[in-house]
């Protein structure tokens, strides 16, 4: 490992000018080993053939009031980087950028300036560019494109997966100002998501869910899904959906991700939302209803479970946080027809609990042995009936 340091100081007033100067360029392990990271800290680089190149530039005056003006130059190349915090090793990282205190040596004018950042993980594959200013109120220059490959990604013994997901984002802005910024027609985040012949198996119960296709676009705050096509076994389900307020919602205020989702479906059996037990552990500690206000809107042309089956289903209603509001939901069942309102308290810890509902019902002919009762040989059961 080999230093170039050059160094000066000249008196000025109650302090000392600074012109300081370190080069360095050679092993990435090398330099790695330079810095004493802290325990909960691992990472491993892989390539013994990784190259960092480093300079390290301070000049102004230093004295208890002013900070000199400082920047740190860095390319990394060929790096393979391993650690816990990762899912999967990243392989082939490139990266040249440099930080710096601006203008007036502090927090408001630091940038960090990404030229190039590309890596793969598995067969994906991330390209991107980033420039942040002010880490106070932080400005965001960046193009992020990536390829996420997910038979390389997700092959897990309860899950595999097939197809690819492309992103390509763009922002240019204050992360504070979207909302204002797209009120006075001026885009500066956009880009689209899509997700192409993707295939999700749950080995333990052989489920499938498939989406052929899918696109997510972003505009400033919004969030727009659309022909979000899926199948759940033999189920289909399309998704139309626009989110609002997301530069709020990713910054943690306390204003609600609001928006609305329209759910359409031709036939849907409840029996291919059984995949959760093969897949969801025990979190309930960890979990919390995230602050949305959303308008729900769904149709389905037909939905079987063990009470049966319903036809031309609609529900219209509203999710506020922990409460699901269904202003109108209206189905057809055996030889009637039900028109309810509800509400819904969603529990973190339990299950929903009815707050209040009105049902109306009209039947012709109401079978009971359909509702739900599938103890014993149902071959044996009593046929009962009300006219």
């Amino acid at each position: 490992l080999t230093l170039h340091p050059t160094i000066s100081f000249r008196k000025q007033g109650n302090g000392n000018e600074v012109k300081l100067r370190i080069e360095s360029q050679g092993n990435f392990d090398d330099h790695l080993s330079l810095f004493n990271l802290p325990e909960n800290i691992s990472i491993y680089q892989l390539n013994k053939d990784a190259e960092i190149k480093i300079s390290y530039n301070q000049d102004g005056l230093v004295n208890p009031t002013t900070r000199p003006f400082n920047q740190l130059i860095f390319e990394i190349k060929n790096a393979d980087i391993k650690s816990p915090a990762l899912p999967y090793p990243v392989r082939n990282l490139h990266i040249i950028g440099n930080y710096n205190n601006g203008d007036m040596h502090g927090p408001e004018t630091n940038n960090l300036i990404v030229d190039a950042l590309n890596f793969k993980v598995e067969e994906s594959f991330v390209d991107a560019q980033l420039i942040i200013s002010n880490f106070i109120d932080p400005i965001v220059k960046g193009h992020f494109i990536s390829e996420i490959d997910l038979d390389h990604i997700l092959h897990e013994d309860i899950i595999n997966a097939s197809g690819k997901i492309n992103i390509d984002l763009f922002f240019d802005g204050k992360i504070s100002e979207l909302q204002e910024l797209h009120l006075n027609n001026k885009q500066h985040a956009y880009g689209k998501i899509l997700i192409d012949s993707v295939d999700i198996l749950f080995k333990k119960s052989k489920q499938h869910i498939r989406i052929p296709t899918a696109k997510i676009s972003l505009d400033n705050h919004y969030i727009r899904i659309e022909d979000l096509k899926g199948e759940i076994m033999d189920s289909n389900i399309e998704i139309q959906a626009e989110l609002n307020n997301l530069d709020q919602f990713i910054l943690g205020r306390k204003t609600a991700l609001f928006g609305n989702i329209n759910i359409t479906s031709d036939y849907f059996n409840l029996s291919s939302l059984n995949t959760a037990n093969d897949t969801i552990k025990d979190n309930e500690n960890n979990f919390r209803m995230p602050n949305v206000n959303l308008d729900l809107n769904i149709e389905a042309k037909k939905i079987e479970g063990g009470f049966g089956s319903i036809d031309h289903l609609i529900i219209n209603g509203n999710l506020d946080h922990d409460t699901l509001n269904i202003n109108n939901m209206t189905f057809d069942y055996q030889e009637g027809k039900i028109v309810s309102s509800l509400i819904i308290q969603l529990n973190q810890h339990d299950m929903p609990q009815i707050k209040r509902g009105k049902i109306d019902a009209q039947f012709n002919k109401l079978n009971i042995d359909e509702l739900g009762n599938t103890s014993g040989n149902g071959n044996d059961r009593t046929k009962t009936s009300f006219i």
